[in-house]
């Protein structure tokens, strides 16, 4: 942030309080003349060793691998039981199931006239059977 910056905001800061020292700190500040911005460094432009070689050719590689293919392998882990010795299943009764399972629902098919059973999930006022809605759509 420059001097200007900063002194702009402490004038603002100043008069938002009313205090009159802090009003003539920022007016020096602004009168003050910008030191000059520093002069850019040179680069050697000779040396060229901070330059990484290219070392792709952009050859495509066949070293792909399937992800499904299963090799010759070995299953190392042996379970000795000695991980979690301390760790005992409670015994426990599962609860019982909240919901009953559901009954089909029979329904008339408005375009055909059949009665079909479905699932309750489906059913509707205007209800049209999948053989329907398929010749529909040819």
């Amino acid at each position: 942030m420059s001097k200007i910056d900063e002194a702009k905001k402490l004038l603002k800061r100043a008069m938002e309080i009313n205090d009159a020292e802090l009003i003539s700190i920022a007016n020096k500040l602004l009168e003050e003349e910008p030191s000059p911005p520093a002069a850019p460094r040179l680069v050697n432009r000779k040396d060229d060793s901070f330059l990484s070689p290219i070392m792709n050719e952009d050859k495509p590689t066949n070293k792909t691998v399937p992800v499904n293919e299963v090799g010759e392998r070995v299953n190392q882990f042996h379970d000795d039981g000695s991980d979690a010795k301390d760790i005992n299943t409670p015994d426990f009764e599962p609860t019982a199931r909240q919901r009953e399972p559901f009954q089909q629902v029979e329904q008339k098919c408005q375009q055909c006239g059949q009665m079909r059973s479905i699932n309750p999930t489906h059913k509707r006022e205007y209800y049209v059977c999948d053989k329907c809605i398929r010749s529909k759509m040819r």
